[in-house]
């Protein structure tokens, strides 16, 4: 093999992708006799949340399914960061609000 490499892909096979830009290819799943909750299992075991946070999988010659997490877009990014930031600002507003109920006579309402 190592002076005919492409007798390589004949003897040995190729890997099989089951999910290609998060999104899930179910013939290939369908052709590998694999279930989504076989699936979600695994990539469970690899510490993924759920499928959505899978960019790609491939199931190897050998058997092993490996995954490559999915990365945020600039503009999730840009929402996460705004959605942090309007936390923030609901927590201190909430907390000015009891500092001035606090205050002696100073009753909103």
């Amino acid at each position: 093999l190592y002076s005919h490499p492409s007798l390589e892909k004949i003897v040995e096979g190729e890997s099989d992708c089951l999910i290609s830009s998060g999104k899930i290819l179910h013939d290939n799943l369908k052709r590998e006799t694999i279930t989504i909750a076989e699936l979600e299992l695994a990539a469970r075991r690899q510490g993924f949340g759920s499928l959505e946070d899978v960019e790609t999988c491939r199931l190897e010659v050998g058997g092993a399914l490996t995954f490559v997490a999915r990365r945020p877009t600039e503009t999730e990014e840009r929402h996460r960061e705004l959605l942090a930031r309007l936390d923030a600002l609901a927590t201190a507003q909430a907390r000015l609000g009891e500092r001035l109920d606090a205050l002696p006579g100073a009753g909103r309402g």
